[in-house]
């Protein structure tokens, strides 16, 4: 399981340096941090987290809100804004650009924590207005992972982890090495929100990672030693792609 990723953009280095030691501390992985709002969206930009953290008073001509109307332009990333302002006038423009979280400075290190699980319920409310009702799903789809409720945590699982996905009753098990997570859905609804290029539905019960095949059969294929069964006609159309597939 990877962590959930975040990028802090803070211009007081003292308090940069105690958020990043609260967000590790907490499980977080920060990908970075940057003092200012063009090397922010920059940043932001190339590593795409799963997160971003923007003060809005940062030094220079650019602030926190200005990098945030950014971001909606460039790159689909939830923010929250941090911020020692307590003028409506701050509040009313900071609101406007439709952030996921407005933290007042000093940040409690469990006010932080809250804030980022609303975040993301929030997002996910966002990426999956269209699901079919009845079904237990990832709580949401950010970038290059699906995220998975885990007691009171959201648990980032990377598509390029995933070996297969099977179809078990009314539930699914999505299977990584060494490990299997269970969650109460159908394939059908799986296989939407999933890279169609990266992943072949080979059998009505079976949905495989094209980068994990080690060995293809006629009835059945091998993944990371476990065999999965394959029916003819997809037998001929997984081939297919594979001799088209690259990453």
């Amino acid at each position: 399981m990877a962590e959930i990723s975040v990028i802090l953009i803070e211009d007081e280095a003292l308090i940069a340096r105690t958020m990043v030691m609260i967000l590790e501390d907490k499980g977080y992985e920060v990908l970075g941090c940057a003092d200012n709002a063009k090397e922010g969206l920059k940043i932001i930009q190339e590593r795409k987290p799963d997160i971003a953290l923007l003060d809005i008073g940062l030094k220079g001509n650019e602030n926190g809100i200005w990098l945030a109307e950014q971001l909606k332009k460039s790159v689909d990333v939830p923010y929250i804004f941090l911020t020692s302002f307590r003028d409506q006038e701050t509040i009313d423009n900071a609101i406007k650009t439709m952030p996921y979280g407005y933290l007042m400075k000093p940040v409690d290190e469990d006010n932080l924590d809250v804030a980022i699980q609303l975040a993301f319920q929030r997002y996910s409310e966002k990426k999956l207005s269209n699901e079919t009702e009845g079904e237990e799903k990832p709580e949401f789809v950010i970038n290059d992972a699906i995220f998975l409720k885990d007691d009171s945590f959201f648990v980032k699982l990377k598509f390029d982890d995933i070996l297969l996905v099977k179809a078990s009753g009314n539930y699914i098990e999505i299977i990584v090495p060494e490990k299997k997570h269970v969650l109460k859905s159908s394939l059908k609804y799986f296989i939407q929100i999933i890279p169609e290029r990266k992943f072949f539905q080979c059998h009505r019960s079976y949905i495989i990672n094209l980068e994990k095949v080690d060995k293809i059969g006629y009835k059945n294929l091998i993944i990371n030693g476990l065999e999965v069964p394959i029916v003819k006609d997809q037998r001929d159309d997984l081939l297919k792609r594979l001799q088209h597939y690259s990453r």
